[in-house]
């Protein structure tokens, strides 16, 4: 694939993606406040969501 067809996919690709952006950005922003309400600090829940994965 040349780079003019790369970038004609991805603007094809993009707009279909930002309802499940949006959707995940909604979730995490959700996540993240219910963890500050446990008492953690910001960021705990990503570093926690990250150790989770790789072990």
């Amino acid at each position: 694939m040349t780079f003019d067809e790369h970038i004609k996919t991805i603007k094809y690709v993009f707009p279909k993606t930002i309802p499940i952006m949006a959707g995940f950005t909604f979730i995490g922003l959700a996540y993240g406040i219910y963890m500050e309400s446990l008492g953690f600090g910001p960021g705990s829940g990503c570093i926690g969501t990250q150790l989770n994965c790789f072990w």
